[in-house]
């Protein structure tokens, strides 16, 4: 995995945070990838799919989803599909990674919900 992460790394595609290009959030085997446009998404997902295929690994895309950010308070209703293994990824408004919830809309509110319910049973 470290080297699909330094490949990725090096692509020249990511989102800048703070003068610094991320284009992947990796813990063992889970990946998110962060890309600022559909045609970043596709150079991102295609050096990933390169890499499965010259180490004989295949990529689940059942188990892979899409997730578009609101900028401010727009949504984006026409996304082009998104392919991944010969399989069109599917748009979600939230998953879970890691434990945590990452929504469209970039609030914790899963969470914090989640936290309070937890909170509620044990008291």
């Amino acid at each position: 995995m470290n080297k699909l992460i330094d490949e990725l790394s090096s692509a020249g595609v990511g989102c800048m945070i703070d003068g610094v290009s991320f284009n992947n959030i990796s813990y063992a085997d889970d990946m998110v990838l962060l890309s600022p446009s559909m045609s970043a998404l596709r150079k991102l997902l295609k050096i990933c799919e390169n890499y499965a295929e010259s180490h004989g690994l295949r990529y689940n895309a059942k188990k892979s989803e899409l997730l578009v950010f609101k900028a401010q308070n727009k949504t984006y209703e026409n996304v082009p599909p998104i392919w991944l293994a010969g399989a069109t990824l599917t748009q979600v408004k939230r998953f879970k990674y890691l434990g945590h919830w990452v929504t469209e809309d970039g609030t914790d509110d899963c969470d914090i919900d989640r936290e309070r319910r937890a909170l509620i049973v044990s008291a």
